[in-house]
């Protein structure tokens, strides 16, 4: 247990660290996305323009500019390029503050998720109704796990599970996913926590990953599954002794 939560914990530190990297790079082309301010380049003024005669053709310039078509030109440039400079900047803004939240929702995670699945441990559903329903529901999981291949066995397994303890009345929680709920209540049952970790870890490689399982992992979850069944039945039978007492 005390791996499960570290491993956990190293993950989500490593994908706090790698999205405060991002941050930091967005950071930086937001720096390198800030329209300068523009440098003027000072010096003499020109005088006024001489008047050329007649016969001045040798000193005639060959080609004249329209200095306010030049100027306006260049403020359209200045201003184009100021709007696609802001514009950058408001959407590079943008999306670090979405990168931060994202930094410091994983950050919160990392601090509170063991502590949260564990106070909603202690909620009130009837444990003594759950744990009739799974046991009696046993051999059931057992059979479909040898169905399919190996990953829809164990995934057909695990949601028969889950199937049975909805149907005995357990509800699911808003802020947990259904397999943290039925891990969470059937820890209540002081059921083997390895076992119980071995066989919520099959079920996301099955339901998750991209490579394919062997039977080894269904003889895995095999086991456990055999396991889980007997610790639940003795569970069962220290409710109904001390109900009786």
């Amino acid at each position: 247990m005390g791996d499960a939560r570290r491993s956990d914990r190293a993950r989500r530190s490593r994908v706090a660290l790698g999205v405060t990297a991002a941050a930091a790079a967005l950071l930086a082309v937001w720096a390198a996305s800030v329209p300068g301010i523009p440098r003027v380049i000072s010096g003499p003024h020109l005088g006024p323009v001489t008047q050329y005669g007649a016969d001045d053709d040798v000193f005639r310039p060959s080609s004249e500019v329209d200095a306010r078509a030049f100027r306006s030109a260049s403020v359209n440039g200045d201003s184009l390029a100021a709007l696609v400079g802001w514009t950058a900047v408001g959407l590079v803004g943008l999306a670090l503050l979405v990168v931060l939240a994202l930094v410091l929702r994983a950050l919160l995670r990392s601090l509170q998720g063991p502590r949260a699945v564990e106070a909603d441990d202690t909620a009130g559903p009837d444990l003594a109704r759950l744990g009739t329903a799974l046991s009696e529901d046993a051999e059931e999981r057992l059979v479909v796990l040898g169905r399919g291949t190996p990953a829809e066995g164990i995934i057909a397994a695990w949601d028969r599970l889950e199937d049975t303890l909805r149907a005995a009345g357990l509800t699911l929680s808003a802020s947990r996913t259904s397999t943290e709920t039925a891990v969470g209540v059937l820890r209540r049952f002081e059921v083997d926590e390895e076992t119980l970790q071995s066989l919520a870890a099959l079920y996301r490689e099955a339901a998750w990953s991209h490579h394919e399982l062997t039977e080894d992992h269904r003889a895995t979850a095999e086991a456990a599954l055999t396991r889980l069944a007997a610790d639940l039945r003795a569970a069962v039978e220290r409710q109904e002794a001390g109900s009786r007492a």
